[in-house]
This record gives structure tokens, sequence and C-alpha cells, in this order.
């Protein structure tokens, strides 16, 4: 997964940190996104809205090429996407409709 603008006190972490740390920084921005997600989602059933519709603008891939049959189908997703998808899944419901251009 590449990090495109990820930096802290102004210092691009490409140029400073090791993968593993790009790595955990990316995912605990991941994380605090979701948890922003299910708290929002939390409110909103609390004022009664029964259909929660997420959009959002993250990295995803599938696994199997392009076709009539699978271009619907999420087959082998990955990609920041997922992580998000799997964090709010039991908050927001199965079947959260992701979209990419």
């Amino acid at each position: 997964m590449q990090i495109d603008a990820l930096a802290a006190a102004g210092r691009d972490l490409r140029n400073f940190g090791s993968p593993g740390e790009q790595r955990l920084a990316l995912l605990a921005l991941l994380l605090a996104e979701a948890e922003t997600i299910n708290a929002a989602t939390a409110e909103l059933k609390a004022k009664g809205v029964h259909t929660i519709v997420v959009l959002l603008h993250e990295g995803g891939a599938q696994s199997v090429g392009l076709s009539e049959s699978s271009i619907n189908s999420c087959t082998g997703m990955s990609g920041a996407v997922v992580v998000i998808d799997e964090v709010t899944n039991e908050t927001v419901g199965a079947g959260m409709v992701l979209s990419a251009k």
C-alpha cells in the first residue's frame, strides 16, 4: 500500500519513518476514520435514522479481472477500504456500498 501524503510535524514520514512505522501510522489513521464513522452512525441511529450511506474515498482493488459477471462482486478485495469496512461493518451494517472511480 502506498502512502502518498503522511507527515508528522511537517516532515514526510516516507523520509524518516521505517516501513513498519509508516504502516502503523496509516493503520492508525484508517482506524480513526472508522471510529468517526461508527460514532456518527450511533448518533444517527439514536435519532431514528434507519438507512446509513457512507461515502468515502479510499483505495481498494479486486483480485479478479473486471467483467460483466465480476464487476459488482468485490471478490478478493484488498486495500485501505477493507480495513474501514471491517471496522464499521457491525455499526453501519453489512452491505455497505463501496464505489470507486
